[in-house]
């Protein structure tokens, strides 16, 4: 699938307003790959409408909140390998 750079496609796991989980293969490894995807209709209608950069304020506080995760080690949490962008430019880890 394209716009993914080096990991390649798999099948998606899950999903929300703000992100999309997908399960994609990494140089033979499995690996989940958390999107930024803005799927709400009521969220994309809200940062159509914002005065402020609604969407660049979403996009930081995801990237943030891959930041703090991977500062974590814990067995019951998902080890942060990379934190980067797509060949679109929406942030993944």
């Amino acid at each position: 699938m394209e716009g993914y750079g080096r990991y390649r496609f798999v099948r998606r796991l899950g999903g929300g307003d703000t992100s999309e989980v997908l399960l994609c293969d990494h140089g033979g490894r499995r690996v989940a790959l958390k999107v930024f995807s803005i799927q709400g209709r009521q969220l994309q209608e809200m940062i159509a409408e914002a005065a402020e950069d609604l969407d660049a304020r979403l996009r930081r506080r995801f990237v943030a909140e891959a930041e703090l995760v991977a500062g974590f080690e814990h067995p019951n949490i998902v080890e942060i390998l990379e934190i980067t962008e797509l060949l679109d430019d929406r942030p993944c880890f």
